[in-house]
């Protein structure tokens, strides 16, 4: 399991700043980027953890889908 964990980490913080490069792509196309590290495989929010130097910060990558293609996404921050 740590395996897959720190490939699925490596694939996210690889992964450019700009997420606009994800509107208009696909679940695959998502997954085969990002990785699939996401909470929830077969709804319609993906959420990647896209930090992990901050022990104290997490910052999380919101991707919403419609019709199984990215239409926006979000990032937030939380604290502990």
């Amino acid at each position: 399991m740590d395996k897959f964990k720190s490939s699925c980490d490596d694939k996210v913080s690889n992964f450019l700043n700009d997420f606009n490069e994800l509107i208009d792509l696909d679940k695959k196309t998502v997954e085969d980027m990002m990785g699939a590290c996401h909470k929830n495989h077969f709804g319609s929010i993906w959420v990647y953890k896209i930090n992990k130097a901050n022990l104290f910060k997490k910052k999380y990558l919101h991707v919403h889908f419609d019709n199984d293609v990215v239409s926006h996404y979000t990032t937030k921050w939380f604290s502990n």
